[in-house]
């Protein structure tokens, strides 16, 4: 799940630019079955991208709300005119406002307008629920400063007066002045918490500025009593968290049929909390975050049937994938900060495939757009899970389904989700509800309770599926999938027919307009089908893509870096039907052992493509060293002798232990035959090299900045390399926090160094990784610390100023953000390239048991030869054996490989040994006779 998310911003052709703060949201705008993303741009410009089937969106402007002090959003069809409209909950002259959107989705309605008596409000976050119960969205938005606001929709879409505690009395705790102002309402949801069939309503509370104890620190519980009146009951149900709550997420995380709640706290250790039949208990387990957390979301991230946490906030971001024991595990993409921090998400099904994406924005604490644009992140999970999503409309309750709780019943037991307009702050989350299902392809049945009293019950449903319920009219239709005829990648002149299941009283609706069954696909694109039993009842299937002369250029990625030894990188082909790469192997992967240029083509469906070319270059390796065997009469310690300039000896083939290094080695006592190898090694790279200017040299004055500026240097970084040191210059002794930063400004590493009077060169040893426009600089705030200025009192330089100063294929400093004309502070920079270390093959060196021979006269007794050799290979000895004799071929492990048997033995006589069905390696050659043996090495090829 580390691989969870990739960014598809480029699918959304309109978001460069695009910066939200605060509020973002996911959900199906116009009704067609597929989610939207609404941006709220700068805090005011609401742009919305309509999905398309086929995952790509047709991007709208729709309005602006004329104020940036947004801190929450959410939607909701409020006049019923199949469009959901925007409810902005803003601070003082931004206060609570309405858009609704036109009859086509493209504009407003109505220009935006301040809801009564919302117009001074601190809003927080906010949230539609049908509160009364009359199938018609009610508006809710949280106070930071004094009792939240409810407005009661008239049943035209109107919201005439604000509620004044009448649909749910805030008014908890005696009197109006603090502490009793009932403020600090920041995070909301509407949730059916005791699963009594009617929905209530939670509020975390964050009070800024106050102690444990205060009563405004603590969360509020508005308990349905069926009867349209709520009662505050959070202390009775273990939820009256009294930590500064920021948010409360609810979620089944054990599949017992309630939701469990996680609370973010801004003052200790966010914490989840167990449902027991609607008494929460303080789970032991906690969940870390690295800063203060603003967002969070229960979702199954991995369709494995169990909901996982996502969590974003200031500085940091986290995915925990739900353990299944009641432990989460931290499993979020390391792509996923952007350089930065996500702040705020929303997440639904952007590409329509049955796996929860997320859109993201990266501004900074708490609701500001910040500088980097909007990503959608796409789920891109490689795995075999299945899924379930239901659309639910409703025609007696909310046309949303506000407030509607489903069940589905399988081998799992029962999962369990609800249909909410936003939750946690400021964010909406898509009204579909998506399960995983995990390994299970069937499920039982599906039971959907509407805030009405109607339940709805679905059997046997299909999996894999999206699944439009309508209220009250029963629907059995249980699946849409598209079955091809076959193959739906082709060449030109070739076809597929597609087609939707058959059923008595089913009509069909296909994205390119055609209402036949079936129909035949001779173009590129993606398809689905929508499946009609009644007007009541439909589903839609997944898209399925045809392509038709498809690109398949090949990508080819590299084991290890592509600066490396010989015979350590691999290069690997994206998987194809066959292969030929530039060096004429037909493998899906090479190894290199040269330096050069390597390409691959492979043959396509239609026609061959090739891939660009990857460069390799392999650094220096010794040659193989050489050494002599060694055979001894009697067990004894031995020094072996090896050719080479740096030479290192180990006691097995490939990897083993280090046995010593230099020319020689002593062996420890040895009894039995015994092989040793060495290499040579040779060091590439370490060097240090300089970059930047090297002195300070200013045309007229000190050369320090004024008291107001505190520059920095820009540099890229075009290899990983170390910067080691920098000279600074000073008049004024102190400590000087030096900083590294990302384009972004992030501090990535710093280094508070005491400088003294004159010229001093500081060490820094930053490992500096591949990246563009890096930042060198000074902190602010320890040098007002030190100074009072923002200044860190150090030298600049204006005289032969040259960007850009280029330390090649390493470093380039390219300017500093007070433009061309200046070098700030930092002189002389040097540049450690890493040391990589290339090792020669192994040479085995043996040292063997001279049974009965004299270990000097071995040589002149047997002669073996070729050597090396391939097929076969001859023994001659010197001198006759009498009696019987054995020519064995032994391997490096003592194994017999061959034994040859031979009666008598004359001098010269040669004695042949097949080689044919012998591997290559290193081996011995043994002549055993009355007791005696002589051994010599023999290499085959």
């Amino acid at each position: 799940m580390n691989n969870l998310l990739h960014s598809e911003t480029g699918a959304v052709g309109s978001n460069a630019n695009v910066r939200s703060g605060n509020s973002v949201a996911v959900v199906d705008v116009n009704n067609d079955g597929l989610d939207d993303i609404v941006k709220l741009d700068g805090n005011r410009y609401v742009r919305i991208e309509y999905q398309q089937v086929g995952g790509t969106f047709n991007h709208v402007n729709v309005g602006d709300f004329g104020v940036t002090s947004g801190w929450g959003m959410s939607l909701a069809d409020v006049d019923h005119n199949g469009y959901k409209d925007i409810l902005y909950a803003g601070w003082g002259s931004g206060g609570a406002l309405l858009m609704k959107l036109n009859n086509t989705g493209t504009g407003v309605l109505t220009a935006p307008y301040t809801l009564p008596g919302g117009g001074g409000i601190a809003g927080q976050n906010c949230n539609f629920m049908d509160v009364n119960n009359d199938g018609w969205e009610d508006i809710f938005v949280c106070n930071d400063v004094n009792e939240s606001m409810i407005w009661v929709n008239d049943g035209a879409g109107n919201f005439p007066a604000e509620a004044n505690n009448t649909a749910i009395n805030f008014d908890v705790t005696a009197g109006t002045a603090a502490p009793n102002d009932e403020s600090g309402n920041y995070g909301s949801v509407w949730t059916d918490f005791d699963n009594d069939g009617d929905v209530d309503f939670y509020v975390a509370h964050c009070r800024q500025s106050y102690g444990p104890g205060d009563i405004r620190r603590t969360n509020r519980l508005f308990q349905n009593n069926g009867n349209g009146t709520y009662t505050e009951n959070a202390a009775a149900h273990g939820l009256a968290s009294n930590d500064q709550d920021w948010t409360a997420a609810f979620g089944d995380i054990d599949n017992d049929g309630d939701f469990d709640c996680f609370m973010t706290k801004h003052d200790v250790i966010s914490r989840y909390y167990i449902n027991n039949n609607g008494n929460f208990t303080v789970s032991p387990n906690t969940i870390s975050f690295g800063s203060m957390p603003m967002q969070s979301q229960f979702e199954d991230m991995d369709n494995d049937g169990f909901v996982d946490l996502v969590i974003s906030g200031d500085n940091d971001e986290r995915i925990y994938r739900n353990n299944q024991n009641g432990t989460f595990t931290d499993v979020t993409p390391t792509n996923i900060s952007n350089g930065g921090n996500m702040l705020s998400f929303a997440s639904g099904d952007l590409n329509h495939d049955g796996k929860i994406d997320l859109y993201a924005s990266y501004g900074s604490t708490y609701n500001n757009p910040g500088s980097t644009d909007d990503i959608y992140w796409q789920n891109s999970s490689a795995n075999s899970n299945h899924f379930l999503t239901l659309a639910l409309t409703g025609t007696i309750s909310t046309k949303g389904g506000l407030g509607a709780r489903a069940f589905i019943y399988g081998a799992w037991g029962v999962q369990t989700r609800e249909v909410r307009a936003s939750e946690s702050y400021g964010t909406l989350n898509s009204f579909q509800l998506h399960f995983g299902l995990g390994a299970a392809t069937t499920i039982d049945s599906v039971v959907v309770n509407w805030p009405s009293g109607v339940q709805t019950v679905i059997v046997t449903p299909a999996a894999d599926q999206f699944l439009n319920v309508i209220e009250v009219n029963p629907c059995t239709l249980t699946s849409a999938s598209i079955s091809p005829s076959g193959p739906t990648t082709f060449c030109t002149g070739g076809s597929v027919t597609l087609s939707a299941p058959i059923g008595s009283g089913y009509t069909y609706l296909w994205s390119n307009g055609a209402t036949t069954q079936s129909i035949n696909v001779n173009s590129s694109g993606s398809y689905a089908v929508t499946v009609s039993e009644s007007a009541m009842c439909n589903s839609t299937s997944p898209s399925i893509v045809v392509a038709v002369n498809p690109s398949e250029t090949p990508a080819v990625t590299a084991s290890s870096n592509v600066v490396s030894c010989p015979g350590t990188v691999t290069l690997t082909s994206t998987p194809a039907a066959s292969y030929l790469w530039s060096t004429g192997a037909t493998t899906q992967s090479i190894v290199v052992m040269t330096s050069g240029n390597y390409s691959v083509t492979i043959q396509g469906t239609c026609q061959a493509w090739s891939s660009t070319t990857t460069s390799v270059t392999t650094l220096a390796a010794p040659a193989t060293p050489s050494g002599s065997d060694v055979g001894i009469p009697t067990p004894q310690s031995v020094v072996l002798t090896a050719t080479g300039t740096a030479d290192v000896w180990f006691d097995a083939p490939t990897g083993g232990v280090q046995l010593g290094t230099g020319n020689n080695y002593t062996t420890p006592v040895v009894s039995s035959d015994t092989t040793f190898y060495v290499e040579d090694q040779q060091t590439n790279g370490g060097s240090t090299g300089a970059v930047g200017q090297t002195f300070n040299s200013y045309s007229s004055g000190n050369g320090f900045s004024g008291g107001t500026t505190n520059a920095w240097d820009i540099f890229d970084v075009i290899a990983p390399c170390t910067l080691s040191t920098v000279k600074v210059y000073t008049d004024t002794p102190g400590n000087r926090l030096i900083e590294l930063r990302n384009s972004a400004g992030t501090v990535l590493l710093d280094t508070l160094v005491n400088i003294p009077v004159d010229t001093s060169i500081v060490t820094l040893n930053w490992p500096l990784t591949v990246g563009t426009a890096y930042q060198l600089g000074t902190n602010t705030a320890q040098n007002q610390t030190l100074l009072g200025t923002n200044s860190p009192r150090l030298k600049r330089s204006n005289s032969n100023v040259s960007y850009p100063y280029n330390l090649s294929g390493l470093v380039s400093v390219t300017g500093s953000n007070q433009g061309s004309g200046f070098f700030y502070y930092f002189y002389d920079w040097q540049i450690t390239t890493p040391a990589v270390v290339c090792a020669s093959p192994r040479w085995p060196i043996s040292v063997y048991m001279t049974t009965g021979v004299n270990s000097s006269n071995v040589a002149n007794e047997m002669k073996i030869f070729p050597n090396p050799a391939s097929s076969s290979v001859n023994v001659k000895l010197n001198s006759a054996m009498t009696g019987n004799a054995t020519v064995q071929l032994v391997d490096l492990a003592g194994r017999l490989v061959k034994n040859v048997g031979v009666s008598t033995i004359t001098k010269d006589q040669l004695i042949a040994v097949d080689l044919s069905s012998v591997s290559a390696g290193v081996y011995f050659i043994k002549v055993v006779n009355n007791g005696k043996q002589m051994t010599a090495k023999l290499v085959v090829e």
